[in-house]
């Protein structure tokens, strides 16, 4: 039988070193998820090179709740990948210290690498229960305005549980995080170019919105539906 591209990735995102036969025949036959086994493996050296650096010390003051991580990943990585993701912004800007909209930037973009099996083409929508219960804290959503909404789950983003969604664009998946508490005063890039994605952080009324994309995504309009869809509700 031959294996979709939604059990590959499944199981790459599980496992990113182990590769079975069928796993190894679909990345033959299929250059996306060829292209999304790599970004994970990717993502899991960055992520064993950052574990040798003492993360506790380093990002102590931004432990999670006492509830603990609601994710597959342990929170350690998840802390490696953004301190990964915040060295490479740092060098990037001159070596000075970092502001608060860079941190941001960076954090957002390391927390894709940490959910890979949430960047999926698909037809399938997420069910409007379980994306209620993802966002009524938070935000009144125009599910319609976004179009297909596959994927929901409450995420662990600087020090707040925070509605992460993907809607299906025009040229596929497209990641969203609605930040109710983090206002910026303009529009920030974001870029990983490696992977061919680029988005931007949205300022939407008193908080944001990160949209984050494949490089063919047309960002205008999806923006715009954004900003019309998405009201605070905290």
């Amino acid at each position: 039988m031959t294996m979709d591209c939604e059990t590959f990735r499944a199981r790459v995102a599980a496992d990113p070193a182990e590769a079975d036969a069928a796993c190894l025949a679909h990345a033959d036959e299929c250059s996306a998820c060829a292209a999304f086994g790599e970004r994970v493996r990717d993502a899991e050296w960055l992520i064993h090179k950052a574990l040798r650096f003492d993360v506790a010390a380093l990002r102590s003051g931004e432990q999670p709740p006492s509830g603990g991580w609601r994710r597959s990943a342990t929170g350690w990585a998840g802390i490696a990948a953004v301190l990964v993701a915040g060295l490479a912004l740092w060098l990037g800007v001159g070596g000075g210290p970092e502001t608060d909209s860079q941190r941001l930037v960076a954090e957002i973009l390391a927390h894709w690498h940490e959910e890979p099996a949430a960047w999926v083409t698909t037809d399938v929508a997420v069910a409007p229960a379980s994306l209620l219960d993802v966002v009524a804290d938070d935000a009144l959503l125009d599910s319609a305005g976004l179009g297909l909404i596959s994927y929901a789950r409450s995420c662990y983003v600087r020090g707040r549980w925070v509605p992460h969604l993907v809607v299906q664009g025009e040229a596929g998946p497209v990641m969203l995080l609605l930040l109710a508490h983090e206002p910026v005063a303009a529009p920030l890039p974001l870029d990983l170019p490696a992977e061919g994605l680029r988005g931007v952080i949205l300022p939407v009324g008193d908080g944001s919105v990160a949209v984050l994309g494949t490089d063919g995504e047309p960002l205008e309009p999806l923006s715009q539906r954004v900003s019309e869809s998405v009201e605070w509700s905290i």
